[in-house]
């Protein structure tokens, strides 16, 4: 079993989805919305469009439903990186960048800030662009269903200020479905000077 295809799977169990009984293959052929390589002009000051990209799918999803996911989920990650990461600095208040986040992991992510956003380095930076951004999604779907999500991240991106170089945001984050949406739950997330 692929690592991200495992990651899914544990994440689902720990929600409590029970998969006794399911069937269907696997289907790996990469589908969704888009994969960028550069930053979209309006990157730094709103969400950018959805860009991740469903990259395996343990069970079946059509193909709409795949692109459906693929545009909820990236949209989700999505305002994370972009609250959290670039923009115009400083700033102090991240709480928008985890409002696609449960209340657990929001509150793990504001007693991480300084790897789950720029606020180590606010005050020595003018701004942040995002010079490559890829998010990845590794599914788990019951009857055309899905029930889990590992999105792998990568954001690298430019300052400007007092501190001015690459950095680098790459790792994992766990989703699971909330509502109509899908909400973060749990994150492995590694950031370095690019």
């Amino acid at each position: 079993m692929r690592r991200g295809t495992a990651r899914v799977a544990a994440a689902v169990l720990v929600c409590g989805i029970t998969l006794a009984g399911c069937s269907g293959g696997s289907d790996d052929k990469p589908t969704g919305g888009r994969s960028t390589s550069a930053a979209s002009p309006s990157a730094t000051t709103a969400p950018a469009a959805p860009e991740a990209t469903v990259a395996t799918v343990t069970g079946r999803l059509d193909g709409a439903r795949r692109v459906a996911l693929a545009q909820a989920v990236g949209t989700v990650v999505g305002r994370w990186l972009d609250g959290a990461y670039l923009g115009r600095f400083p700033r102090t208040d991240y709480s928008a960048a985890f409002a696609g986040f449960t209340a657990g992991a929001a509150a793990k992510a504001h007693r991480d800030l300084a790897l789950m956003s720029n606020a180590a380095i606010s005050s020595r930076i003018d701004t942040a662009t995002a010079t490559k951004r890829v998010i990845s999604l590794d599914v788990l779907s019951l009857d055309q269903r899905p029930v889990g999500v590992t999105a792998t991240v990568r954001l690298a991106f430019d300052t400007t200020g007092t501190l001015t170089g690459s950095q680098q945001v790459a790792g994992t984050v766990d989703l699971t479905p909330v509502g109509n949406g899908w909400k973060i739950f749990g994150y492995e997330i590694a950031r370095t000077p690019a």
